[in-house]
């Protein structure tokens, strides 16, 4: 296993918001958007079915782990708009994308200074080391 589910979240988090930034501010280009879409869902369903499946199961941080999938379930619905816009060069587009950067921008500051200090604080090393191989192995799957 290369990181911990922790490092790994906040590495993604990076390289989503530079995906997402580029599509705000130049559309569709060439790919771009595919990649980003199959990169999303699979950080998005990986956290979900690894980190957030565990902190469900403890009252302590189980609206944590809620709300975090609320948030998902609001990113996936603006990512579908995205997907039907039939201009991806156009307006349009570029403002869904800007709603969307902003929705991952603030959601990825709530897991990095709420959801993952708390996790470290109650999850075992063991724990996170089966999240950490749960949610790669979950990412590998949807990635193809």
């Amino acid at each position: 296993m290369s990181q911990n589910i922790f490092d790994k979240m906040k590495e993604e988090h990076d390289e989503l918001e530079e995906m997402i930034d580029a599509l705000a501010t130049e559309g569709k280009q060439g790919d771009d958007f595919e990649e980003f879409k199959t990169e999303l869902k699979a950080h998005l369903e990986a956290e979900e079915q690894s980190l957030f499946k565990e902190l469900k199961k403890d009252n302590k941080t189980k609206e944590l782990a809620l709300v975090a999938i609320e948030e998902h379930h609001i990113a996936e619905e603006v990512l579908s708009k995205l997907d039907a816009s039939s201009n991806k060069q156009g307006e349009e587009f570029k403002v869904q994308a800007t709603v969307l950067k902003h929705l991952l921008k603030k959601h990825h500051e709530v897991e990095e200074t709420e959801i993952i200090p708390t996790a470290k604080k109650f999850l075992s090393k063991s724990v996170v080391d089966e999240l950490s191989e749960k949610f790669e192995s979950i990412e590998k799957k949807i990635e193809g």
